[in-house]
């Protein structure tokens, strides 16, 4: 594995050796763990997580000792338009004078599969990511992971580390209770997500095949884990309960999933709905269906019902030379709703990132609202508890949904600090929307839009609103 080193720091206790981390941070700050020896020492930092904001966090270590350092744990290929939303937030908020002349700083964890790193698999360094940010660098709260099983993983992790995750895009009904039934202000919880669960999709999926698709016989294919399967059962519950009929398969591999479409390509099917949270699996699917005469032909070929894994328009760019396809294909996700918010924030994302338009992934409203969430919870368990902890972040995030409307964008930050300080609860508006949480179990609601693909007229693609349905 290859580890940069940040700069020498040894230290000893007066009296005794060092016996824990957390100990060794309390005496020297950020990023000391308590050695073999007994000595606190500067912990090495591993290549996948060199990545930082600001560049030099972690090569000019004494120059941000008093910064409040959060963490991000997503694979930064796949998920760029997130990871950049995040930093934006962290940015807009250090102009605004941080938290009362604190910095906020980044260490952004890269958790895919990449030899040039380390040997690691995704899930693999999906944990070893995250017990780093929170036992080794001591990170209050971290961003993510992108997908509902490698947020469930990261859980187990983080929790008894005090560490809080926020994720924007997972959405598997099977986590709204990970951290407890209820959410209190005793016990918070420590996972908080800005997308919905897919309870509400999956009805939404439902409806849309039988009223305007007209299907009545679907198959379903869906990935192994919270996300395939809270989904695909949150849609068979409901498409089964009109009297339509579902035939289901899982997969775990790539031999499982390309069975699967081939199986949905062997005829007798209205829609195959395909739930999918990693792009080579849905790139997979467009390359099988177009090798298959079922979705093929010409005269009433099965629809491709894609879930809100597949919103990002590279994937559509890499599998352009089956475009015919495309005409035929749907899909959902929660939505965003353009306003005042969304277009400062769409408007502050073009100008800091070479004019990338964030509309062309899913989730990076939902990104950038995550990031401010976790400092506005920082926020709240600094001014009201004297240090900033993931369960006093927790706390925060209950204030969020009661009191004067407040937009998240820069110009608020100030509002947001003093009201945090005086004890008083805001009501925020984010990028994504409304985020307001339900006070028992901690979730969030979000319209949900079907969408399409067409062609941009200059040689690339673009998505298609055809609905969007009110939860």
């Amino acid at each position: 594995m290859l580890f940069l080193l940040l700069g020498c720091s040894l230290g000893r206790f007066e009296y005794d050796a060092c016996t824990s981390n957390e100990a060794c941070r309390d005496a020297f700050g950020w990023g000391q763990i308590c050695g073999a020896e007994g000595l606190c020492e500067t912990t090495e930092v591993p290549a996948r997580c060199a990545q930082t904001w600001p560049d030099d966090l972690l090569t000019s270590a004494t120059e941000y000792d008093d910064s409040i350092v959060l963490g991000v744990n997503y694979d930064r290929t796949d998920f760029a338009y997130e990871v950049l939303a995040m930093r934006l937030a962290i940015i807009q908020a250090n102009e605004q004078g941080g938290l009362d002349g604190r910095d906020f700083a980044l260490i952004e964890c890269d958790n895919r599969d990449d030899e040039r790193y380390d040997e690691l698999t995704q899930d693999e360094a999906n944990v070893f990511n995250t017990e780093w940010l929170a036992d080794n660098i001591g990170v209050p709260g971290i961003i993510g992971p992108a997908t509902s099983g490698r947020s469930e993983a990261a859980y187990q992790v983080a929790e008894p580390l005090d560490a809080l995750l926020i994720s924007p895009s997972a959405t598997s009904p099977a986590l709204t209770d990970i951290d407890g039934l209820s959410s209190t202000d005793t016990d918070p919880g420590l996972f908080w997500r800005t997308a919905p669960p897919d309870s509400l999709q999956g009805e939404v999926i439902a409806s849309y095949m039988v009223n305007e698709l007209g299907a009545s016989v679907v198959s379903v294919v869906y990935e192994t884990g919270p996300y395939g399967e809270g989904l695909a059962d949150a849609f068979i519950e409901n498409f089964e309960g009109i009297g339509r009929t579902v035939v289901k398969r899982s997969f775990d591999s790539a031999s499982e999933r390309d069975e699967a479409i081939a199986a949905a390509g062997g005829g007798g099917f209205d829609q195959l709905l395909f739930i999918g949270s990693e792009k080579d699996d849905l790139t997979a699917l467009f390359f099988a269906a177009g090798q298959l005469e079922a979705f093929t032909t010409e005269e009433d070929p099965v629809g491709i019902f894609l879930s809100d894994g597949a919103y990002y328009i590279d994937i559509f760019e890499d599998v352009a030379d089956q475009s015919v396809l495309f005409d035929q294909v749907r899909g959902s996700r929660p939505t965003t709703i353009p306003g005042i918010v969304y277009d400062a924030f769409a408007a502050s994302y073009a100008g800091a990132f070479g004019g990338q338009d964030p509309s062309e992934a899913g989730f990076t409203a939902y990104a950038y609202d995550a990031a401010w969430l976790l400092l506005y919870g920082s926020a709240w368990s600094g001014y009201q508890e004297g240090e900033i902890t993931g369960t006093g972040i927790g706390r925060g995030l209950r204030q969020l949904s009661s009191g004067e409307d407040v937009d998240i964008k820069p110009s608020t930050w100030i509002s947001v600090r003093a009201n945090f300080e005086a004890g008083v609860s805001i009501n925020v508006i984010g990028a994504s929307g409304e985020l307001d949480y339900d006070s028992t179990t901690g979730e969030t609601t979000s319209p949900i839009e079907v969408w399409g693909v067409q062609s941009n007229g200059s040689g690339g693609y673009e998505f298609t609103t055809e609905d969007i349905i009110q939860p």
